[in-house]
């Protein structure tokens, strides 16, 4: 019997001893598991860092790019401001130019009108002169259109301009 316990208590301590070995193994499987899950959080972590980090980088950028497009564009606009404003005043003195140039035409063409009708005068008073006073005449008529013409130009351009200025 002592055989058979003997044998039975080795079989036993040979099953402890494989039950160790294997426990041993287990636990370091479990400590190279532990360590691969630490690198592989270590790593996530160095990844969301660079990550958040490409981000911030990412948000700067298009920050400092909206701010400079805003920049150029205020530039652009008020550029575009002045030069209307400037476009404005120019027209207007244009505009006063033609206006003052349309008001000198009439009073000559007054002033002719008025001379036409005194040699007209003149003419019907003096038969002796009438033929010489028909000629200044025809050179008068002849101003007259002229001045005429030259005043209907200054106002079609004096109407084109006040055009523009209200576009």
């Amino acid at each position: 019997m002592s055989g058979g316990v003997g044998s039975a208590s080795r079989h036993v301590s040979d099953a402890i001893a494989a039950l160790q070995v294997r426990l041993h193994e287990k636990d370091d499987e479990i400590s190279k598991l532990k360590h691969q899950l630490q690198t592989e959080m270590r790593q996530r972590d160095i990844d969301l860092d660079h990550h958040k980090s490409v981000e911030r980088s990412l948000r700067l950028q298009l920050k400092e790019s909206i701010q400079s497009v805003n920049s150029r564009h205020q530039i652009e606009v008020d550029q575009l401001k002045r030069t209307h404003m400037q476009s404005q005043y120019e027209m207007s003195d244009i505009i006063a130019d033609y206006r003052a140039k349309l008001a000198a035409s009439q009073d000559a063409v007054e002033e002719l009108g008025s001379a036409l009708q005194s040699a007209r005068r003149q003419v019907q008073s003096r038969d002796s002169e009438m033929q010489s006073v028909q000629g200044l005449m025809s050179k008068v008529e002849q101003e007259v259109r002229g001045i005429q013409n030259k005043n209907d130009n200054i106002r079609g351009q004096l109407e084109e301009y006040q055009t523009m200025s209200r576009e």
